[in-house]
């Protein structure tokens, strides 16, 4: 037999917004388990859960015993230290302005990030002392004709991320369909920002860092002995045709196991192992399939 060995939980049930997230923790590599019960918070150690819309109160002894928690959607978690809901904004075709970009490096040439659909509103007065929104938001504006487009843009201070602490741990709320967007949309801009906000709540970094394309999937599941790392090329896949993958070579892998020796079960041969820190670092050579 053998079991995740993923350090971060994404809550079901299926859903648009859930699909957004799986899609991009496999396209960034980050390994994780998936389920819809909160059981596992006691049987197994988690760093990060992620509620793709809402979070249940269950989930608060969690947090704040030491968890991470990062929760989208305009289902607020049932969790306290939220400021109080001020407003829920409908089908809203409006900007992100992106406020700190040392908070969020992978977007250090992005100023604006879409929104389109629901927002719920939270006093921006109710923040934690000295905090400042990373995200604020510019509502609808003229669209049309084209030398018109933005000029009556209206700069707010209505924030689009929630940071706060609840006892040991710490928990991020993003509250409108960040999940739902990436599915549909799959913007490299709101794909950043999820990368961004998993690598802040990450108590010791990621589990696994990659060089490795992102339509190569890698997981890491643990058996008596060993840890199986298993790589599929996906580059195949174009949306309903399946063609030969294109190879990918020289993946280079660090992994935080304490493992000396790796071996590659589809090359049948060894592969040299390098410790940096609390990572063991391997490259496989060629990825045909």
């Amino acid at each position: 037999g053998q079991q995740s060995a993923a350090r971060v939980l994404l809550l079901g049930p299926p859903s648009s917004a859930y699909r957004g997230f799986f899609r991009l923790l496999i396209q960034q590599h980050n390994p994780f388990a998936v389920s819809d019960n909160l059981q596992w918070l006691g049987q197994r150690e988690f760093d990060l859960v992620i509620a793709a819309d809402g979070a249940p109160a269950e989930l608060g002894p969690y947090v704040s015993q030491g968890g991470r928690l990062l929760a989208a959607g305009t289902t607020p978690p049932a969790l306290p230290g939220l400021p109080p809901v001020t407003r829920r904004w409908k089908e809203t075709r409006g900007y992100w302005r992106i406020r700190d970009h040392s908070f969020l490096p992978s977007l250090k040439d992005t100023r604006l990030l879409f929104l389109n659909g629901d927002y719920v509103e939270f006093a921006s007065a109710g923040l934690p002392p000295g905090q400042k929104p990373v995200l604020t938001l510019i509502p609808p504006s003229i669209f049309g004709p084209p030398e018109k487009v933005f000029t009556d843009a209206v700069e707010t201070d209505k924030p689009g991320l929630l940071l706060q602490d609840l006892g040991q741990g710490k928990f991020a709320y993003l509250p409108w369909d960040v999940g739902g967007l990436y599915y549909r949309h799959s913007s490299p801009g709101h794909g950043g920002l999820l990368a961004d906000l998993v690598d802040h709540l990450l108590p010791r970094g990621r589990q696994l860092k990659t060089n490795a394309h992102p339509l190569v999937e890698i997981t890491v599941m643990r058996q008596r002995g060993r840890t199986l790392v298993h790589f599929v090329n996906l580059s195949g896949h174009s949306g309903t045709a399946y063609f030969a993958p294109i190879p990918m070579r020289d993946i280079r892998v660090a992994l935080a196991e304490s493992f000396q020796a790796a071996r590659s079960a589809g090359l049948g041969r060894k592969l040299p192992v390098e410790r940096e820190g609390r990572y063991g670092v391997f490259s496989l050579p060629v990825l045909e399939k």
